[in-house]
């Protein structure tokens, strides 16, 4: 016979013995236990209440009241009911542990937790104190009191103590309750996870990660410990062993959204994008309505200049969750490496909207009003960055691209030396700020320029098109083509080729011949090949 059929049995006996002697308690009374453990709470209440009607002062029966209430989330009575059985019997660890988590329920976490150490101690006070319901032991017969087993233990006590606390975000008293249960039990795997990620957010990874592979130890054929212990070595840094454990991880438990989440995030950081894509793609398969899955997969995507799909994903993000200002920023990036502007701008809009102080995202919307043309607009968004973030490189950078569209030369140069102080191992700044400082006049910062970077006087220009693509092959075609005597001279001196016909077979002294720069077409005439 299972164990079921003797369960079904045994509940058969009972009512049959109450229905015999309705008067007779301990029958009534196992009935309405085993209605409760069997989640028929609506008759194993009914009979608990009848109980309590007979004996009022039945402490246990009180305990079990409380419980089956607070299943049935009827947190008030409940809580009516194991404060009474607490009165009877403040020793009880089973109704404190039960009346913590009706508190916690109704939102008074203070009184939560003080009650969960008052568990604990009556816990530690009496070894197999009353259990409750959830694991009833045979009793001889059926007029018998039924044996229970020791619940809660002193472990599950400390572990309802530090999700609380750390649902409060006290993560040193969470640490605090942890390692007193670890103290009773060291080798409690779920208390071990929990001081994993306690100590992850008090950043101190290095402990966090000697913790997970303890729980590793202990859990050889659960993923969770893998993946927290890989998280661990992954804020220290030590990626290529991370993605080792998230890859053992995903061998354990291969729908592990998570794991597969993570795993994406280490690869991401190592530089390997397609890899992260799909590890991305998988986690995105596994949980299609995660909107952080879609989200950071439209992410790697765009950094693998897949647009398309980047913008399917990102779309989806949207979706399920709208009101995340990065969700439509990084939408309105890929509409613009598309090509729709308007859907761009108008994302991106909406970013600013959810939050006004996002500086990339104001930076992205000047980037998308410029590609429209629409540059005293663009260069208002740049000035917004600069208001949020005064430090942003990038976008002075974008003030000089587009101030240079505009040939305000003079407040172009002024952002550019900021972009040039601020960023000086980026080569793009480099080249727009020897390209301004030509069309500025300002020979002495071209000569400044080209003797810390000498490569620059071979630099194309492709971000202004208000010159022809001849005149942008290197700066000494577009000094040339201006007629910037003193630019050609230090260009000249510092080894610039008066005869590279550049991408269109022109050369710089016949562009100032064709521009009428006689003067400078001389100088041209008279130098050497580089």
């Amino acid at each position: 016979m299972s164990t079921q059929d003797s369960r079904d049995q045994d509940l058969a006996a009972l009512f049959q013995a109450v229905e015999h002697d309705p008067e007779a308690y301990e029958p009534r009374r196992r009935l309405a236990w085993e209605l409760c453990a069997r989640e028929r709470l609506p008759e194993g209440v009914a009979q608990v209440r009848e109980l309590l009607r007979r004996k009022p002062d039945d402490s246990q029966s009180l305990a079990i009241l409380g419980e089956a209430l607070a299943r049935q989330e009827n947190w008030s009575e409940a809580e009516t009911a194991l404060r009474e059985a607490i009165r009877l019997d403040p020793g009880c660890s089973f109704s404190h542990w039960t009346l913590g988590i009706v508190l916690e329920n109704l939102d008074r976490p203070a009184d939560a937790l003080a009650t969960f150490r008052q568990a604990l101690q009556a816990r530690l006070a009496q070894p197999t104190p009353f259990r409750g319901f959830l694991r009833l032991k045979p009793a001889a017969g059926l007029d018998q009191p039924p044996e229970v087993e020791g619940f809660p233990q002193p472990t599950l006590i400390v572990e309802g103590m530090a999700k609380l606390q750390i649902r409060q975000r006290d993560w040193n008293g969470a640490l605090a309750s942890l390692q007193q249960g670890l103290s009773l039990d060291p080798d409690a795997p779920g208390l071990l996870l929990l001081a994993g990620q306690v100590l992850e957010q008090l950043e101190r990874p290095t402990d966090a990660a000697r913790i997970y592979e303890k729980a590793a130890g202990l859990m050889p054929t659960q993923g969770l410990p893998c993946r927290l212990w890989g998280r661990a070595l992954r804020d220290l840094g030590r990626l290529e062993e991370a993605l080792t454990l998230y890859r053992k991880a995903i061998r354990l438990a291969p729908d592990d959204v998570d794991s597969h989440f993570e795993m994406g995030t280490v690869l991401s950081r190592m530089k390997r994008k397609a890899e992260a894509a799909v590890a991305y793609a998988k986690a995105a398969e596994l949980a299609p309505d995660d909107a952080m899955c879609q989200y950071n997969l439209g992410c790697v995507l765009l950094e693998t200049r897949e647009f398309e799909r980047a913008h399917g994903h990102l779309q989806r993000a949207v979706e399920l969750d709208g009101f995340d200002a990065r969700f439509h920023h990084n939408l309105g990036i890929a509409a613009r490496n598309l090509g729709r502007l308007e859907e761009a701008e108008k994302v991106l809009r909406q970013a600013i909207t959810l939050q006004e102080d996002f500086h990339l995202a104001w930076r992205d919307l000047g980037v998308t009003l410029s590609q429209q043309g629409r540059l005293e607009e663009a260069l208002d968004a740049y000035r917004t960055v600069l208001r949020l973030a005064p430090g942003h490189a990038t976008a002075h950078l974008d003030l000089g691209i587009d101030l240079m569209q505009l040939e305000r030369f003079g407040e172009a140069m002024n952002h550019l030396d900021q972009a040039v102080r601020l960023r000086p191992d980026l080569p793009a700044v480099w080249i727009e700020h020897l390209y301004c400082a030509i069309l500025a006049d300002r020979p002495e910062a071209v000569k400044r320029d080209l003797e810390t970077h000498a490569e620059l006087r071979k630099a194309a220009w492709t971000t202004n098109q208000r010159f022809p693509r001849p005149a942008r092959a290197t700066p000494l075609h577009l000094a040339a083509h201006t007629g910037k005597a003193e630019a050609v001279r230090v260009l000249l001196e510092a080894g610039a080729n008066p005869l590279d016909p550049g991408p269109d077979g022109v050369t710089p002294a016949q562009l100032a011949a064709q521009a009428g720069h006689a003067a400078v077409e001389r100088m041209l005439g008279g130098s050497g090949k580089d």
